[in-house]
């Protein structure tokens, strides 16, 4: 029997990731393909974030995830509120989303350090922090914009395993 080589081993790797937002938020949201084609997605762009939705159980999460948090924890935050700390230079994450992600929703209360309270956003392992109601506005209007196109360009069932 000859020699073979010890199998590789197999790395997994979970990232867990906290957005905090506040403000006028530009988004956008654009499709490519449609009518249920293969590789058909729906992106939304925020200044911190770029989501790539592949799926229609993915944005049913996402658009839920967003819309649904004012009925959740409500939205006792300030219409706007002055921007601070990290200002336009802030890392973007790339999420390229399949299937059902588990959503929750929270409130952060304001911390000793200054920072305001938050209505907190969590879908899998990405977490936004909304400090004011433009900003929550902003993206929620967003999300609404992906449940209403996705019946027409996504898959619906899950496009691929992750």
């Amino acid at each position: 029997m000859a020699n073979r080589p010890a199998p590789r081993p197999v790395y997994t790797q979970s990232v867990s990731v906290g957005i905090r937002i506040a403000g006028e938020q530009p988004v956008s949201v654009d499709t490519h393909g449609g009518g249920h084609e293969p590789g058909s997605f729906i992106a939304v762009h925020g200044d911190h974030a770029l989501v790539y939705v592949y799926d229609a159980h993915a944005a049913r999460s996402y658009a839920d995830g967003w819309i649904d948090a004012v009925l959740r924890v409500g939205m006792d935050l300030p219409e706007t509120i002055a921007c601070t700390g990290q200002g336009q230079y802030s890392p973007v994450v790339v999420i390229r989303a399949y299937g059902h992600d588990q959503v929750r929703h929270f409130t952060a209360p304001a911390r000793t350090d200054g920072t305001p309270a938050a209505v907190g956003i969590q879908i899998g392992t990405v977490t936004w922090l909304v400090q004011d109601r433009a900003a929550y506005h902003a993206h929620a209007a967003a999300w609404q914009q992906v449940a209403d196109l996705a019946p027409m360009v996504l898959a619906r069932g899950r496009g691929r395993t992750r």
